[in-house]
């Protein structure tokens, strides 16, 4: 029987919907084992997970028997039932529909890496929303205004 072979990086942005930093600080570290325990429970390889109170960054090999979009759908709708039921924020907790995904090679995963381990201090210097940005410019992604995220410093 033949055997595929794959190595294929992605890198998946997720923002809270409507509410500026509301994932607590003191909960992060374990929604951020809870996700990549969800990534191995479906064949996929985390590298880690990482972010800031209001968004989270997630570095993958993507297993090829699923598409990013089953693979986000799942993740949000776990750490959703994760946050909620563990009742971390007063409210109902819910990430924004859409999502942003890019692909890696082997050579860019070190400093991907490093990156998103630095949230927090990355954070200090530039939002959420101008990180996004660059990340857009990077990959050559055109958009257009109305359908980006909604960060909530666009909110005030």
């Amino acid at each position: 029987m033949a055997e595929t072979s794959s190595q294929v990086y992605i890198h998946i942005i997720m923002v809270v919907k409507h509410q500026h930093h509301i994932i607590p600080e003191e909960n992060r570290v374990q929604l951020f084992t809870y996700i990549s325990e969800s990534l191995r429970d479906k064949n996929q390889r985390p590298v880690i997970v990482c972010g800031t109170a209001d968004h989270v960054h997630i570095l993958f090999s993507l297993n090829p028997n699923y598409s990013v979009s089953e693979v986000v759908r799942e993740l949000k709708s776990n750490s959703t039932t994760f946050i909620n039921k563990n009742k971390w924020i007063s409210g109902r907790f819910c990430w924004q529909p859409s999502f942003a995904a890019f692909s890696y090679s082997q050579s860019h995963i070190e400093t991907l890496v490093c990156h998103i381990r630095n949230q927090e201090d990355f954070h200090k210097r530039i939002s959420c929303r101008e990180e996004f940005l660059m990340f857009l410019k990077k990959f050559n992604i055109e958009y257009e205004e109305e359908y980006l995220f909604r960060f909530p410093e666009q909110e005030i």
